[in-house]
């Protein structure tokens, strides 16, 4: 009988604990952070870019500028100079490294010329910022109208003494460089300057806007 018993103590001395294992509560998922809201666009003009597209656009209570668009419509804003005047904008290979750059044109005064002028601005593009590789105060001319592809650019512009001009310009290093006049002519007195020129073969010339009730 006390063996018996001694056998039983021993058995519950010795034998191992088993310890019930340790339920975490499951941890509740992270929030997915919120979706940038995409503002409104009043999308002026809209360039191919790759497999998207360059906007010169302006956003809902914000002011003009250059956006990029992916090909699943997402938007966003690219970091650059001031824009808010700018009319034209154009994709091109300017420097001819391979990359396509952008070419703008605006109206504002410039730091030596206060007169408010067309003036043209060239970019290359680094992601989502703007890199100036030329912000020109004129050229030979005082551009009305403009068109560029590749290193090359057209340009309707004043020469003087009631002359207009067609010019065509190429990239040269550290800007542009007059290379051919295609056409000159004359305003006619009286008339308005735009209405006159250039010939229907350049109409092909982007200008900026009109004024309300400018013919």
């Amino acid at each position: 009988m006390l063996t018996a018993l001694a056998l039983a103590w021993a058995a519950a001395v010795t034998a191992p604990t088993v310890t019930a294992p340790t339920v975490s509560a499951p941890t509740a998922p992270k929030p997915a952070a919120p979706t940038p809201a995409v503002p409104h666009l009043q999308v002026d003009l809209a360039r191919q870019l790759g497999h998207g597209q360059v906007l010169l656009a302006t956003p809902t209570g914000g002011q003009r500028g250059l956006w990029l668009r992916d090909r699943a419509g997402k938007v966003q804003p690219v970091e650059c100079d001031s824009l808010v005047t700018a009319w034209g904008l154009w994709v091109a290979d300017v420097d001819q490294d391979g990359a396509q750059d952008l070419v703008v044109a605006l109206r504002k005064p410039a730091l030596h010329d206060p007169r408010v002028e067309n003036r043209l601005h060239v970019y290359a593009l680094h992601g989502d910022q703007c890199v100036p590789l030329w912000r020109g105060t004129r050229l030979v001319g005082r551009f009305e109208r403009l068109a560029a592809v590749g290193p090359q650019l057209w340009a309707l512009e004043r020469a003087g003494a009631g002359q207009w001009r067609v010019a065509r310009y190429r990239w040269d290093r550290f800007g542009y460089r007059l290379t051919a006049t295609l056409w000159q002519g004359t305003v006619r007195s009286g008339t308005a300057e735009r209405s006159t020129v250039p010939p229907a073969r350049f109409a092909w010339l982007a200008g900026p806007p009109r004024a309300k009730g400018e013919q």
